[in-house]
């Protein structure tokens, strides 16, 4: 089913029990559309307008999403950056490491959000921040001050009790799967691969996409990554159904629950590239096409 159409080049996807949020890349507008699929196809609601919106994430009926600064400081090897108030974005005088804002995991009332740094002097130029859903303020939990440094972390995940992430490239820490604690600690490496990119966690396993492969490892990070799917290269979801992904060309795949063979979900779409679900639905959105779907398990 199409649940919004006419778009320009929807990304990044966030939900709550009632309406699927995504970026539209294009116009620079968050936008939302009824799950039951009540609103009009061609006229989902616009939240809020930003610059260069990266990252987005419901908790607690509180919408957050990253985009460009508006105003810098630096002090010795770390730049920080005050952001505007927009729609519910971070409140001006909030200070953060200097960066952009490449993904948000939530769980509860929390935030986790991942910045990548373009600061090549930082002592770690990129970092992991929590905050809960009053912005009032934040914690770093990788990055400067910390004993955790990550080089060019592309996607976070949260079951609540750890955070994951994918460290792409460069550096001592590139090419990694790691977690650690939401109250921040030692980190621990997951596995190693070739520009590992989205990510997802249920239960006891964390899935990421890597070398157009679909990785699986399990959260304790005995047993090394396996590859259960070669059909990968876009975003990823995983719940107690399954686990289903997106391979940014045409199709929509899953793995259920106790199964390892992967099924065809959909075909024939628009460079689908970032994938949710909740208890009876996949939703996805289609860059090329401009459109958001919905198809149940």
């Amino acid at each position: 089913m199409v649940l919004a159409s006419g778009l320009s080049g929807p990304t990044q996807m966030a939900q709550d029990l009632t309406y699927v949020y995504w970026i539209d890349s294009g116009s620079n507008l968050i936008k939302r559309t009824a799950k039951d699929g009540s609103m009009a196809t061609a006229s989902p609601s616009t939240m809020a307008a930003g610059t260069n919106l990266s990252g987005i994430g419901v908790a607690n009926n509180v919408l957050e999403f990253g985009q460009n600064p508006v105003d810098i400081g630096y002090n010795g090897d770390v730049w920080y950056v005050v952001l505007s108030p927009l729609g519910s974005e971070w409140p001006t005088g909030i200070s953060i490491p200097y960066g952009s804002y490449e993904s948000i995991a939530t769980s509860g009332s929390t935030f986790y959000f991942l910045v990548y740094s373009v600061d090549p002097n930082a002592v770690s130029p990129s970092s992991i921040l929590s905050a809960g859903a009053s912005m009032s303020s934040t914690t770093t939990l990788c990055g400067p001050g910390t004993n955790c440094a990550m080089t060019q972390p592309n996607e976070i995940a949260t079951d609540g009790n750890n955070v994951y992430w994918t460290d792409t490239w460069n550096g001592p820490y590139g090419g990694r799967v790691a977690k650690m604690a939401v109250g921040g600690g030692a980190v621990t490496t997951l596995g190693s691969d070739n520009y590992p990119g989205h990510i997802a966690v249920y239960g006891s396993y964390v899935y990421y996409q890597a070398s157009s492969k679909l990785m699986q490892v399990g959260t304790n990070g005995v047993a090394a990554p396996v590859s259960i799917a070669t059909t990968a290269g876009g975003g990823v979801a995983a719940d107690a159904s399954g686990v289903y992904w997106v391979d940014d060309v045409s199709n929509v795949y899953g793995i259920p629950a106790g199964s390892s063979t992967s099924t065809t979900i959909a075909t024939g779409q628009g460079a689908p590239g970032y994938i949710i679900s909740d208890a009876t639905t996949l939703y996805w959105t289609n860059n090329s096409s401009g459109t958001v779907m919905a198809v149940a398990k």
